[in-house]
């Protein structure tokens, strides 16, 4: 609930107080160091406030929850598409937002430094699991936030060069990262003891890192598509997605929360639960005896009787139980002895023996007759073969010899013709800069014999804190007609302005395009 309190707070800022924290915002810097060293000066000091100043006041400057909430609004502003109500309000002062969060951001990690930052270099294994990550996380976040943080100023800013400044203005995406992971640790732990107001916290960050994740990655894909028709409506289904996931994620915390309120309430069920008549008896049984009574020299008292059962033991306890099933256990089987005699197998019967065959009797021989001579028949005489007559072998015939073909004439090919890009001519286009309106930045271009010979910025209505149209202006255009392209680096700092200026030059290259 802070952190929207936060939250409204710098929209706030911004919505009303917008222009003159861009046209001026060393006043507000001014402020927030103030506020921030007071912060300081309570925290080591111990001061006590009421309970509303603790509870709803201090969480908003010493706790990083304004902190938080404005670095939220550094980071959406570049998911907007451009030229989006979203860009046109928060692009122009992004800047001084982030320095702005930068200031606050150190009061809250020195208010509690003193304490968390001590422990976690002294005696980090007295420290939770979860804050100790934390306190890691702020660690890092610390060192990636003061590069970035410097180098927003813009002295500082212009003095680097264009692509020095983009490659460490690319960590914020790291720190943007570790600043979620840090919040989120330190919520679900509060969420799980059922804190009031943590469990809405958890769905908030939630949500916002997610849409701005998802939001930032469409964007960069239009971009290099060089196209950004049909974001905004993609945009809104990712807004949707993260709005589920922050909620699956908040009833997940929920349900684990009520799982362990419903351990701890079956514990204290069981440890109060009254005894039952059986469990009293035992329970009375277990107790030991009471020591005997000293005995009364009255000889008129009478001594009580002892109403303390006496347990015989019986030999039923002591001795075994003759039946094995009685007491459960299976008993072994007896294994054979050498005495035993083994289990006959069954004899095989035995064949029948063959019988021998009598002998055959002699058979007369039968008695020669005379047997008449076959005359013999003689062989036919073969016929003798004819020989086949070999036909004459025809002569080949001489094939003509082939007359030369006379080469062709080879015919000149005329060279192609140029293929012009562009009609000369003076051509005029207009680009949204970091104010996030349509003809922020207005340019000429003049083409000859298709080149580009001249760049002329004819409307400048952008940020001049950031983008100085007569020296910043004159290097890009320097660098378009060197390359005969708009695709050229930009100015560090001045993202928006430098991509404004890039967007007019292809507008009018588009118009002279045949």
């Amino acid at each position: 609930m802070v952190f929207l309190i936060s939250l409204a707070l710098a929209l706030l800022l911004v919505l009303l107080l917008g222009k003159q924290l861009r046209t001026a915002p060393g006043p507000f810097y001014l402020c927030a160091a103030l506020l921030s060293l007071a912060v300081v000066v309570c925290a080591f000091a111990g001061v006590r406030f009421p309970a509303f100043v603790n509870s709803w006041i201090w969480p908003i400057f010493a706790r990083g929850a304004l902190a938080g909430a404005l670095f939220v609004l550094v980071m959406v502003a570049g998911a907007f598409p451009n030229g989006s109500r979203g860009a046109r309000t928060l692009m122009p002062v992004r800047g001084p937002l982030s320095i702005l969060a930068g200031i606050f951001t150190l009061a809250h990690n020195v208010a509690y430094g003193k304490t968390y930052f001590v422990l976690l270099f002294t005696d980090a294994a007295s420290l939770p699991t979860a804050t100790l990550l934390a306190a890691l996380c702020s660690v890092v976040m610390d060192l990636v936030m003061l590069p970035l943080w410097i180098t927003s100023f813009p002295a500082v800013r212009k003095k680097m060069r264009p692509k020095a400044w983009k490659r460490l203005q690319r960590w914020a995406y790291l720190f943007y990262a570790l600043l979620c992971l840090h919040i989120l640790l330190l919520t679900i732990p509060n969420a799980l003891r059922g804190r009031l107001g943590y469990g809405l916290t958890v769905f908030v960050y939630t949500a916002i890192f997610v849409a701005y994740a998802a939001c930032r990655i469409l964007k960069a894909l239009a971009r290099r598509r060089q196209s950004e028709t049909g974001l905004a409506r993609r945009q809104l289904v990712a807004l949707f997605f993260a709005l589920l996931l922050a909620a699956a994620l908040t009833l997940a915390v929920s349900a684990a929360r009520e799982a362990q309120d419903g351990e701890g309430a079956s514990a204290a069920a069981v440890s109060t639960e009254p005894l039952s008549a059986s469990e009293a008896s035992e329970a009375t049984e277990s107790l030991p005896s009471p020591p005997p009574a000293p005995e009364s020299t009255d000889a008129s008292s009478t001594p009580e009787p002892d109403l303390t059962p006496e347990v015989t033991p019986t030999a039923s306890v002591s001795s075994p139980s003759p039946d094995p099933e009685a007491k459960g256990e299976a008993q072994p089987e007896p294994e054979p002895t050498a005495t035993s005699a083994p289990t006959p197998e069954p004899e095989t019967a035995a064949a029948p023996e063959p019988t021998a065959k009598p002998a055959p009797k002699p058979t007369p021989e039968p008695t020669p007759q005379p047997t008449a001579q076959a005359t013999p028949t003689p062989e036919p005489t073969p016929e003798p073969t004819q020989q086949p007559t070999p036909e004459p072998t025809p002569e080949p015939t001489p094939e003509p010899t082939p007359e030369p073909t006379p080469e062709p004439t080879p015919v000149p090919t005329p060279e192609p013709t140029p293929v012009r890009v562009y009609q000369d001519g003076t051509y005029s286009g207009s680009g949204v800069g970091n104010l996030g309106t349509a003809g922020d930045v207005a340019v000429s271009v003049t083409i000859r014999d298709d080149r580009i010979v001249d760049i002329r910025i004819t409307a400048f209505k952008d940020d001049v804190d950031y983008f100085d149209p007569g020296a910043d202006g004159a290097r890009m255009i320097a660098a378009m007609l060197s390359a005969q392209s708009p695709n050229v680096d930009g100015v560090s700092g001045a993202t928006y302005s430098s991509e404004g200026l890039r967007a007019a030059v292809r507008a009018a290259l588009s118009q002279a395009r045949r």
